[in-house]
């Protein structure tokens, strides 16, 4: 799956990094060669001292405007520290590993002119990354965790990359899906079909999160020894609805 940082992902890394003073501003570039936004990093105008009157200024202008130059991306050691409830560790693992493959877009813009805007392009590579990983459990509030502890070192852009699909993963675990898997299930419009829940999607746009449900048709009328399956289509919970089949099924076989 696509996905990228947004602007918004971009831009808190600001606040993160107030402790680093590392006298750059982080912001989000759009241009007309993509549709994500790039990753870009200026001298931070705000740490500069202004004889003039301030009130009414723009504290964040485009290059050129009141000095804000193009930086080079530092390179920086960054913590990163969470904890699980045990019980969902297995859950959390499932989702990061689906997460860590998808195809992030975003890219990071260098400072190739000496301080100038023009530049070039990158793509994210954590293969650059050098990882400490610590872990271990313990108990907090009466409940038993297990802490992730992440001690991340590289550029600052490959850095954001890796956390977001962190982050993401464990935005997820809060999102209880409404379908489980093996589940079956109908279209709302077509009830007269049933549908197998194979595995959920992952989706992100902008600062909204969903598990979509890739289900496959279920082609047999009756409990034969084989069962055989159609086509499978990505669905999302609210084009789906539990199967008048499955739950009559259940019911007879409860009495």
């Amino acid at each position: 799956m696509i996905t990228s940082l947004s602007d918004r992902e971009i831009m808190s890394w600001n606040d993160r990094l107030v402790d680093h003073q590392l006298g750059i501003f982080v912001k989000a570039q759009y241009n007309a060669n993509t549709i994500f936004p790039a990753i870009e990093y200026t001298t931070d105008i705000t740490r500069q001292v202004v004889s003039q009157q301030t009130w009414g200024r723009n504290l964040y202008p485009n290059e050129g405007e009141s000095g804000a130059k193009v930086t080079k991306e530092p390179h920086i050691r960054y913590n990163l520290v969470f904890s699980i409830e045990n019980s969902m560790i297995d859950k959390f693992n499932e989702i990061y590993n689906i997460i860590k493959h998808n195809n992030l877009q975003t890219k990071v813009y260098l400072n190739d002119g000496f301080g100038k805007t023009a530049g070039t392009y990158r793509d994210i590579n954590f293969d650059n990354l050098t990882i400490d990983f610590k872990n271990e459990y313990h108990t907090l509030y009466k409940k038993d965790y297990f802490k992730y502890d992440y001690m991340l070192e590289g550029n600052l852009g490959d850095i954001m990359g890796y956390v977001k699909f962190i982050e993401d993963a464990l935005t997820f675990l809060t999102i209880e899906p409404k379908f489980k898997i093996s589940e079956v299930v109908s279209d709302v419009t077509n009830r007269s079909t049933d549908y197998l829940v194979l595995k959920y999607e992952y989706q992100q746009m902008g600062s909204k999160y969903s598990i979509e449900y890739i289900v496959s048709e279920i082609l047999n009328d009756t409990p034969d020894t084989i069962i055989r399956y159609g086509k499978s289509t990505l669905m999302n919970e609210n084009q789906l609805t539990w199967s008048r089949t499955a739950r009559i099924d259940e019911v007879i076989n409860n009495e």
